[in-house]
């Protein structure tokens, strides 16, 4: 079975890209969680020149609004690819791939369908939009874990993190979510591209 590392941004995209992997049949590898694309970005191309000696590698980061769309700010982080790298760009950030699974979110999360935003690709600030979502909870623990803290001034609440680590890990369906997300529909697509590409080689 192939085996492919993957880069992220951050903890809760460990679980989505090891979704991914195992999603096209191949092992995930834990190559680098960089706490924050200021430090994933100046990797890339280290990350890059590795797959070529090295194996596979996946690397996901956010879009947010660093370019006017994914295929641009791909080419500006790794404007020559390598055949055993793929790096996939979440439209505007990774929480839009979760939101996109509408039917694991809502029952995950104890909130109603009609909450979870349908078109998660088009979200400004889907990481809001989840916290939205959570404030029509049906659970008590849910609100309290999601919800950022009155006069916090964080965005967040303190189990936010910990939540949606449990959510991709486990409830989260990516197959189901890529009916509603364009960007992990490619992302999937492509990523088991390079699986046949390095399992034939």
């Amino acid at each position: 079975m192939v085996v492919v590392r993957y880069a992220v941004e951050g903890a809760t995209d460990a679980p989505v890209a090891e979704r991914l992997i195992r999603l096209v049949g191949a092992t995930p590898q834990l190559g680098l969680v960089a706490r924050g694309k200021s430090k994933l970005d100046p990797k890339i191309p280290g990350i890059h020149a590795a797959s070529t000696k090295y194996g596979p590698w996946v690397i996901l980061r956010d879009l947010d609004f660093d370019a006017p769309c994914a295929p641009g700010l791909a080419e500006a982080l790794l404007p020559v690819r390598s055949d055993y790298a793929e790096l996939r760009i979440a439209v505007r950030q990774m929480e839009a791939w979760l939101l996109a699974d509408v039917v694991g979110f809502s029952q995950h999360f104890g909130v109603n369908a009609s909450r979870v935003a349908t078109d998660p690709d088009s979200c400004d600030d889907a990481k809001r939009a989840v916290v939205d979502a959570c404030v029509h909870s049906k659970r008590r623990a849910v609100r309290d874990d999601m919800l950022p803290r009155p006069r916090s001034g964080r965005a967040v609440g303190p189990g936010y993190e910990d939540n949606i680590i449990e959510f991709a890990s486990s409830a989260w369906d990516p197959t189901r979510a890529a009916t509603r997300s364009d960007s992990l529909a490619r992302a999937i697509a492509r990523i088991s591209e390079l699986v046949e590409r390095c399992g034939q080689g």
